[in-house]
């Protein structure tokens, strides 16, 4: 939270942008307890699109999976996924040396089938951030 509050006032002070009140952010701030069997473990931050996976919404382009995402308004889109290569391999091995935390600034309806379909026992990702969880700046 430390180095969030101070890189805040940078982007506030050189940049002149408007960003959100420090009690804000305060309001805003999630409580991730750590396992017992993460504790002295360092923790490592992914984002899941681009980085653990790639969504493509067109079926005729290369995909691994095609997962049914339900959208707020109740409806459901197929989103197609490919998941880079060795992604899971690192999720299991990396997870023995870190808390891992999956975050994305999408809903989390899709973030959770994704994640469901990658560590479906919950097993190497501790914690997941979403959309909800972000700060937006202007």
């Amino acid at each position: 939270l430390d180095h969030l509050i101070v890189s805040l006032k940078v982007l506030r002070n050189y940049y002149k942008i408007e960003s959100p009140s420090f009690a804000e952010i305060e309001e805003r701030k999630v409580n991730l307890p750590r396992a017992k069997t993460d504790m002295g473990k360092k923790t490592l931050i992914l984002d899941i699109d681009e980085t653990i996976i790639h969504c493509e919404e067109d079926p005729s382009k290369p995909h691994d999976i095609m997962l049914p995402i339900e959208i707020e308004n109740g409806s459901t889109a197929e989103a197609y996924i490919t998941i880079r290569p060795y992604a899971i391999s690192f999720l299991k091995r990396m997870s023995r040396h870190y808390e891992i935390i999956a975050f994305t600034a999408s809903h989390e309806s899709y973030a959770d089938v994704v994640l469901d379909e990658l560590d479906p026992e919950r097993e190497y990702i501790r914690h997941r951030l979403y959309r909800k969880n972000c700060v937006e700046i202007h």
